[in-house]
C-alpha cells in the first residue's frame, strides 16, 4: 500500500471515530471541566454532599433568578465550603474564571455547560418531538420528572409541530 493510500485511510478512520463519538448528539462533547446540566438537576436533586454552585453574573441576574442553592460568585468564598464547585453563567463560563477558582481551592471546580439556558432548555422545559423513538421518549420521561421536581414544564410536541415558537415578522 502506498504512503498516499496509508495517509488517506488513517485520515479516514480519525473522520469516522469523531463522527461515532458524537453520533446521535445535538451537543458537542463535554469538555473535561464541564457538567451538563441534566447531571447538575440530578445532584441537587439527590442533595449530593459538599456540592457548591456559584453564580458568575450579576447581582440584578442573580436576583432576577438563579439555580436552587447558588451562591453568587463575586459575594462569597464559597469555593471553600465544597468538594465540587460548579460555576455558571448565562451561557458558557469562561475557562479563565474556573482557572482562578481552582487556584484558590481544593475543590473540583466544574464548568456548567451551556450554562443558565441550558439549564433552562434541558431541565426546566425540555421537549421532546412527535416522531421521537421509543428510547428518546423513556430518556425524556425521565428529563421531565426531573424537570417537574424543580418546577418546570416538560413538553411533548405533537408529531410536525416545530418545537419553537411560532413568530410573527412584522415591517421591513
Amino acid at each position: 500500500m502506498s504512503l498516499r493510500a496509508r495517509s488517506v485511510l488513517a485520515f479516514a478512520t480519525f473522520a469516522i471515530g469523531g463522527l461515532a463519538a458524537v453520533a446521535g448528539s445535538s451537543q458537542p462533547p463535554l469538555a473535561g471541566d464541564e457538567v451538563a446540566a441534566v447531571d447538575l438537576a440530578g445532584w441537587l436533586r439527590e442533595r449530593r454532599e459538599k456540592l457548591c454552585v456559584l453564580d458568575a453574573r450579576s447581582a440584578d441576574a442573580f436576583d432576577a433568578g438563579h439555580l436552587p442553592g447558588a451562591r453568587r460568585l463575586a459575594d462569597s468564598a464559597a469555593s471553600d465550603d465544597g468538594d465540587t464547585v460548579v460555576v455558571y453563567a448565562d451561557r458558557d463560563v469562561d475557562a479563565g474564571v474556573a482557572d482562578a477558582l481552582r487556584r484558590q481551592s481544593a475543590a473540583r471546580v466544574l464548568r456548567l455547560h451551556g450554562g443558565l439556558r441550558a439549564w433552562n432548555d434541558e431541565v426546566l422545559f425540555p421537549v421532546l418531538r412527535g416522531d421521537a423513538s421509543a428510547g428518546q421518549r423513556q430518556r425524556f420521561e425521565a428529563r421531565a420528572a426531573l424537570s417537574r421536581y424543580f418546577g418546570g414544564t416538560p413538553r411533548q410536541l405533537d408529531p410536525g409541530e416545530a418545537a419553537g415558537r411560532t413568530r410573527s415578522r412584522r415591517g421591513c
